[in-house]
């Protein structure tokens, strides 16, 4: 007789119910969380985990019908009612979450609501396609975009050692270079490490890939950890070969790899050698942490070493209970009480759906702003504008400082720096100064924090007024690195009207505020702003007179730019 598991209609017409709830409630949100991180390049990586993810959970739900039949061993149903009582609580808290995203507007919140409803609706599952769809579901919380751009931070501090290390090889192949911070000079070559090092936001898509290398072969915990890990180091290596070729076709041939198309080019061959290299550790770990060959009954071996050491790669010590189940059919009903609370649970959720729906098409529909800019028409032409400056657009002379040069910095969208940064350097009685213009920024930004993250240390730092103002709406701060370099900087935040935003005290007092605006947040709506610095290498310590001088210098900068934009009308 084959064994079975029998399920009446109302069973699935409730099962059926609870996920229909469950898609309704979170699937707006995540679209408009995934429109948004879009803009980010180290996650745009999530549609072919999503389309992965997806095709392994299915294959899993196929293995699981074709091994059980139409068949499924009951568990006890004690143990039944308490999986299904986590299980409706895991999914009443998402959709509490859901609840605080849509009173938010925080997409964020919407996508982390949608990880916990679909964690509690696998814990509804039979005990076996539980643990064959937990692993790729825990594998979807990379899409979740870490909060307090932790991400930028990683970039950056990869970035910097990526430099340092870079040196060292250069260093070895006697290639001449001055590497300061992320930047290696060359002879007539300055490479930013952004620039020549756009592999370090691979990083995410190879640990993405492991993680779909470890599901599909469907390796031990031990050598998924050991893999991620030669990940990571392999990310590294390959972003060092990326700026040591560089240089050294540079240097040597005078051949610029990091213009295209040869960036492009040079990508993905860097790409590729770090799949191959991934390859080459999945195969070498599974040589190291491949089982050892037992006879007899696995579960009586003499030696208590293999099997633990089996159990610890992943070799099955006991038979496959869908295998050799007895073969008796088992009837398993649901009990009236568990279907009330499916359809309770669906329903509630479906009206949750609803107020989300609601909740987008209210917020959106007044955005009148693009997803690819999120910049209203009348901050996008000031922008145009900015980006239309030239190094003759301010003074040679600012109230007695020299200008002595200009930059452009044009980084990824999303950048914790800004997405461009136009620099104009002046010669001062304390060194030269870098006045730049950073934007677009998505309401506060403290950059403070933006230079902590690459490796000064803020000393001291207050807020400040501007001469003739009361509010508090610029902020100084002097700063210093290991090395015992130290800098002065000044900076203002404006919107695109160039009208300056209150200032914070200090960077633990911000923290709340920072977690809060990476957390609850409206990507749509929320103001653009601009800021405006001055960064100042010190040579000597500032008296009070010098640093009103700058602070003086800085507001004047910000004044001529708001003309400049103005005359272009």
């Amino acid at each position: 007789m084959k064994s079975g598991h029998t399920a009446s209609a109302s069973e699935y017409r409730s099962l059926r119910a609870l996920l229909f709830g469950a898609l309704l409630a979170t699937i707006p949100l995540l679209v408009m969380y995934l429109l948004w991180v879009w803009r980010y390049a180290h996650y745009q990586f999530y549609p072919f985990l999503i389309g992965a993810t997806g095709w392994i959970m299915w294959i899993r739900l196929r293995e699981y019908r074709l091994q059980s039949g139409n068949s499924a061993i009951a568990s006890p149903p004690a143990i039944s009612a308490i999986r299904t009582a986590i299980g409706l609580a895991i999914i009443w808290l998402g959709g509490m979450a859901e609840v605080v995203a849509i009173n938010f507007f925080s997409p964020w919140v919407g996508v982390v609501a949608f990880w916990i409803v679909g964690l509690g609706i696998i814990t509804l599952l039979p005990r076996p396609l539980f643990q064959a769809w937990i692993s790729p579901w825990l594998l979807m919380l990379m899409i979740i975009r870490l909060p307090l751009r932790f991400d930028e931070t990683l970039i950056l501090k990869l970035q910097y050692e990526t430099a340092k290390l870079s040196s060292v090889v250069l260093d070895w192949l006697k290639i001449d270079h001055l590497r300061e911070g992320v930047v290696v000079e060359l002879t007539g070559r300055v490479m930013f490490v952004e620039e020549a090092c756009s592999g370090v936001q691979s990083l995410f898509s190879l640990l993405a890939l492991t993680g779909l290398l470890c599901l599909w072969k469907k390796r031990a915990i031990i050598h998924s950890l050991f893999l991620f890990v030669g990940a990571v180091l392999g990310a590294g290596l390959m972003n060092i070969v990326r700026i040591v070729s560089a240089s050294y076709a540079y240097e040597n041939w005078k051949f610029d790899l990091l213009q295209e198309p040869h960036h492009t080019i040079l990508g993905l061959v860097i790409f590729l050698g770090s799949l191959f290299w991934l390859i080459s550790c999945d195969e070498f770990l599974s040589f190291w942490f491949s089982s050892i060959p037992q006879t007899g009954d696995p579960s009586r071996s003499s030696s208590l070493f293999v099997v633990w050491w089996n159990a610890l790669t992943g070799q099955k010590v006991q038979p496959d209970p869908l295998k050799t189940a007895t073969k008796t059919r088992i009837e398993h009903k649901q009990s009236p009480a568990r279907r009330i609370l499916y359809f309770l649970t669906g329903g509630v959720l479906a009206v949750v759906g609803g107020m989300s729906i609601l909740s987008i098409i209210a917020h959106w529909a007044p955005a009148k702003a693009t997803v690819s800019t999120r910049l209203t028409a009348e901050e996008s032409d000031i922008s145009n504008k900015l980006r239309q400056l030239t190094e003759s657009s301010l003074p040679e002379q600012l109230s007695g400082w020299n200008r002595i040069g200009f930059e452009v910095e044009n980084r990824s969208a999303g950048n914790m720096f800004g997405n461009r940064s136009g620099v104009w350097i002046y010669e001062t009685p304390y060194g030269p100064a870098r006045c730049s213009i950073d934007f677009p920024f998505t309401g506060w930004h403290d950059l403070r924090t933006c230079y902590t993250n690459i490796g000064w240390t803020v000393t001291e730092t207050e807020p400040y007024a501007v001469p003739g103002q009361s509010d508090l709406t610029n902020t100084e701060a002097t700063m210093h690195k290991s090395t015992g370099e130290a800098s002065y900087m000044a900076y203002n935040l404006s919107t695109f009207n160039f009208e300056s935003l209150p200032a914070t005290a200090s960077l633990s007092g911000s923290l709340l505020n920072r977690l809060g605006k990476s957390i609850f947040f409206h990507p749509y709506q929320q103001s653009r702003t601009l800021q405006f610095q001055i960064f100042l290498p010190l040579r000597q310590s500032l008296t009070g007179q010098d640093k009103t001088e700058i602070r003086e210098h800085l507001e004047l900068f910000r004044q001529a730019l708001a003309e400049q934009v103005s005359n272009q009308d």
